[in-house]
């Protein structure tokens, strides 16, 4: 019986420096039925270059270019590209273990999964310092717990989620396929796996999660979009949160997994605070955004009735917001950890 094969979608934008380091380890993958779709998604530099260079020397690997539109506009092309059963992603920054889609492809067919999911290794590119996402060991969910697994979808406090990364995973083509019409309601160019990746596993009836540590992840690049300040990220935070709720809806889901949705705000306060209080560059600026957080009535619903445990972060978010006080969610803010 011949392997699947795998699509694998790269979108590069402007990453000449790393980019050669991300395709010779997928060129190396110890599983060789695989097609390297790769969306430039209107760089300026000489990436476009080294991606030909592959295209040369594999004919696995095949270029497509496109007019700068963001990442989710250019993995939404590059799916209408794929010729696979299966389909991974890669961020042209990182790289992967020359093992990686074996390992998650004999788990997709061993255990007749929709997702496989391995774990990650982040890297600081400047110091080389390692760290694994978090510790997991093997464990399969079939139909007789994804239920329990549905409700971990969504970061929130306290709770062990599932990676929200799309990098980590194998999917079979129809759950991608299926879901993919939450992120074409919207082209954004914030938080794309928010988009895409909770409704791919609110569609999984068996999911494997291999805890091995097979996706290098570099963290702490100059120019990368984690470490940028973003002035409607407000607004885009509730459109997620409404996509959320739509999806969940369309599964007959939304009553199983209420608490969770709600408490998933919580983890969108964290991120508008690491965002656009603590990386914004004046202190006026994080002031202002205090304050907009503070007036906004899906935050403060959901920190006023919050009554689980609480860390050093969140205490200071209900302490703010009970008090009103954007100077202190200011300050607080510039003492949080990613």
């Amino acid at each position: 019986m011949k392997n699947g094969l795998i699509s694998i979608i790269v979108c590069v934008y402007n990453v000449e420096e790393y980019v050669e380091r991300c395709l010779k380890s997928i060129l190396n993958q110890s599983y060789k039925n695989i097609e390297i779709i790769i969306v430039d998604d209107g760089s300026s530099d000489n990436s476009s270059l080294i991606i030909k260079n592959f295209c040369n020397i594999d004919d696995r690997f095949h270029y497509y270019y496109k007019e700068n539109g963001g990442l989710m506009s250019a993995y939404l092309y590059g799916l209408k590209h794929i010729n696979g059963e299966y389909i991974g992603f890669v961020d042209p920054d990182d790289e992967i273990d020359i093992d990686m889609y074996k390992i998650l492809y004999e788990e997709i067919i061993k255990h007749k999964c929709d997702i496989t999911v391995c774990d990650l290794k982040h890297i600081d590119i400047n110091t080389g310092e390692e760290y694994k996402d978090r510790k997991t060991e093997p464990f399969f969910v079939d139909e007789n717990g994804i239920e329990e697994l549905w409700k971990n979808v969504l970061p929130r406090p306290n709770s062990k989620y599932v990676s929200m990364s799309r990098v980590n995973k194998l999917f079979k083509k129809n759950i991608i396929v299926e879901n993919i019409k939450y992120c074409e309601m919207d082209i954004s160019r914030v938080m794309e796996d928010r988009r895409l990746i909770p409704a791919c596993l609110w569609s999984s009836k068996r999911i494997y999660f291999t805890g091995k540590p097979l996706y290098k992840c570099y963290t702490n690049r100059t120019g990368s979009n984690s470490k940028k300040y973003i002035p409607d990220l407000l607004n885009e935070i509730h459109k997620i949160h409404a996509i959320h709720e739509r999806v969940l809806k369309d599964k007959g889901i939304f009553d199983l997994c209420k608490t969770e949705y709600d408490e998933s705000v919580l983890d969108f306060a964290r991120i508008f605070m690491l965002r656009n209080i603590k990386m914004a560059k004046a202190f006026r600026i994080r002031i202002d955004n205090s304050r907009l957080m503070l007036r906004d009535k899906m935050f403060v619903q959901a920190i006023s009735s919050y009554s689980g445990k609480k860390d050093k972060t969140l205490t200071a978010l209900c302490i703010s917001t009970k008090l009103k006080s954007p100077i202190l969610l200011a300050i607080a803010s510039l003492f949080m950890k990613e």
